[in-house]
């Protein structure tokens, strides 16, 4: 009587553990919407004759890399180009915002800028890159020639 008993509960357990339909969880990867805001100033005032040939390009970079692959994708790019004097003062500054989509979970979203000081073949150069953090959707990066 114990070994059918034992053989009833053992039958009993595995058809209750058994569905006909089993359901099959989706994750969607949802997509995001993502604003990187870049605000551009002179960073000092520089109408003294030490800067009468000061050049200077500005590379502005918005990129994406998989988090799976580590493969980076330019997303967007723009050079300011000119003289250092025309670059505005912070009252005044050059705004750039750009909106952009991606899948935070298997994506992340870089910003870098380049700068380059070019003083009758002297050159100074500085660069600056960071990844935006996951659940950022405005990033601000505020640069000063």
């Amino acid at each position: 009587m114990i070994k059918c008993s034992l053989a009833a509960i053992l039958a009993a357990f595995v058809l209750a553990s058994c569905t006909k339909n089993p359901t099959t969880e989706t994750l969607i990867d949802e997509t995001v919407t993502k604003k990187v805001v870049y605000q551009i100033s002179a960073a000092k005032d520089y109408t003294a004759p030490i800067y009468n040939n000061m050049q200077t390009d500005l590379k502005l970079t918005v990129g994406v890399a998989s988090t799976k692959t580590g493969d980076y994708t330019k997303l967007w790019d723009t050079t300011i180009a000119g003289h250092l004097r025309s670059f505005p003062q912070s009252n005044e500054q050059i705004e750039i915002e750009k909106t952009f989509q991606l899948v935070e979970s298997t994506e992340q979203l870089q910003v870098s800028y380049y700068i380059r000081y070019n003083d009758n073949g002297q050159l100074e150069q500085v660069a600056s890159f960071k990844p935006v953090a996951k659940g950022t959707m405005l990033f601000q990066e505020r640069i000063s020639l």
